[in-house]
């Protein structure tokens, strides 16, 4: 009754985040001749909050425009659930990401102690130029740049570090994905020497830029290039390769993948390792690649995984990217 009183009342109890929102709904409504719906939060007599589902339709009679048929439904409490659920998703995947930094702990701590042994024999060499009576003032300035150069590599580890493993909600923004690749095998660059693991890098697309949460992402590809390394332990060092290629299915999507030359796995048990606590490894805890699933699927992706032709498996993601610029190679 209060809303056939008051017609306005609607637009007067949306809740003021939603106000764009609703605005937009409005002249997408006078455009549309089909039920137009959308989900915003209203604020009730009491102060509540709460989340409507609105539905409305135009009614034409002749030609003659009548008015709009309009139901709202309160799903304030599946809008709780979904909230709860994506919380919960986000703290699962923060432990993941903390988990996956313990495991590399060894390779992330020899990748900080090089820059940093070398700054100290470069300013100890400095110091003993210094000390000369007629120092060399250009292999001082040699020394010192090096120093800068050694600084920003370890601030440079430690910046990525801490992003990898903040918590927060997601942040979507455009990204190169070619970008996140090199983060990521930045990141685990003295693992992939100590087990003597090659890689071939294969970028078609020279720019294929996409929105979205860039540690997400970077999450999605360590756990692929982690398992990798592990899949690979047991072959000879010679035959130890990764090769991580990137192209482009169409203007739209960008294709990445992630291929071993480890032993594989029986083709029946592919589906299974996307499973939550489904795990190969005897210290895993099974939950990398269902993460790294939620994940794509998040980003309006899949991610699938083929067992290679001779040997080792090969793990692909496809993700939505936000525009293209061109094609090339590096």
């Amino acid at each position: 009754d209060a809303f056939i009183r008051n017609p306005k009342l609607l637009d007067e109890i949306v809740d003021s985040s939603d106000k764009a929102l609703w605005r937009a709904h409005g002249k997408d409504r006078e455009a549309r001749g089909d039920v137009s719906t959308l989900r915003l939060k209203i604020v009730t007599k009491d102060g509540a909050q709460r989340w409507i589902e609105h539905a409305c339709q135009r009614v034409e009679e002749n030609g003659e425009f009548l008015g709009y048929r309009v139901s709202n439904r309160d799903i304030s409490e599946r809008q709780e659930a979904a909230s709860e659920r994506n919380s919960l998703r986000r703290q699962i995947a923060h432990i993941s990401r903390v988990n996956a930094m313990g495991e590399l702990t060894a390779a992330l701590a020899h990748e900080i102690n090089q820059p940093l042994g070398a700054i100290l024999s470069n300013a100890q060499a400095a110091a003993r130029f210094l000390r000369q009576d007629c120092p060399d003032l250009d292999e001082v300035r040699e020394a010192l740049d090096d120093i800068i150069s050694d600084d920003k590599r370890a601030g440079e580890v430690v910046r990525r570090l801490r992003r990898m493993v903040r918590t927060g909600t997601p942040d979507y923004e455009p990204t190169l994905m070619r970008d996140v690749i090199d983060e990521v095998l930045s990141l685990v660059r003295s693992e992939l020497v100590l087990q003597h693991v090659r890689v071939n890098k294969v970028m078609l697309p020279k720019v294929q830029e996409m929105l979205c949460d860039r540690v997400q992402i970077q999450q999605v590809l360590l756990n692929l290039i982690t398992n990798a390394i592990d899949a690979m332990k047991g072959v000879p060092r010679r035959d130890r390769e990764l090769t991580i290629s990137m192209r482009r299915e169409d203007d739209f999507r960008v294709t990445v993948s992630v291929c071993d030359r480890g032993p594989g796995m029986p083709v029946e048990n592919i589906e299974s390792v996307f499973k939550p606590f489904y795990t190969t490894k005897r210290t895993g805890m099974g939950m990398g690649l269902a993460i790294s699933r939620s994940i794509i699927e998040l980003h309006k992706g899949k991610l699938w995984a083929e067992r290679n032709s001779d040997t080792g498996m090969t793990f692909w993601f496809s993700v939505p990217c936000e525009r293209s610029s061109g094609d090339g190679e590096n």
